[in-house]
């Protein structure tokens, strides 16, 4: 299940971007990497604005729609939820974020998309 990290991080070492380091797309959000200690950590921001900062909730978005796959049972990438310091274009900003340490080249995407549909299966829409 998802964890919250309510206790401060500073993480203005990291770089963000627009731009995936996987094979996803890279969508609207901001995202970042890291790879301390051989340990891979993948960031996302939510919607981010440059002239007023960090906008949106859907970071939070992310830590409710964890919980519910996980009550549901359905396997799906999960997150930390994170209250960092970070720095976008030079300007620090303290912020929720999400964090995973799975990258989605590693998951099948079929799964992903499949997965939630499976509790309907029936002879009329087999899925497997």
């Amino acid at each position: 299940m998802a964890v919250i990290i309510k206790e401060k991080q500073d993480l203005t070492y990291l770089q963000w971007s627009h731009i995936r380091s996987s094979s996803g797309t890279a969508g609207s959000f901001l995202k970042s990497g890291s790879n301390l200690g051989g340990v891979k950590k993948y960031y996302k921001l939510s919607n981010f604005d440059p002239a007023n900062g960090i906008v949106g909730h859907e970071c939070v978005n992310e830590i409710i729609v964890d919980r519910l796959l996980t009550i549901l049972g359905v396997p799906h990438l999960s997150y930390e939820l994170i209250n960092a310091d970070i720095e976008v274009d030079g300007i620090q900003y303290n912020t929720w974020l999400c964090s995973s340490g799975l990258n989605k080249q590693n998951v099948n995407p079929f799964l992903l998309f499949v997965t939630p549909f499976l509790p309907l299966k029936n002879e009329a829409f087999p899925l497997s």
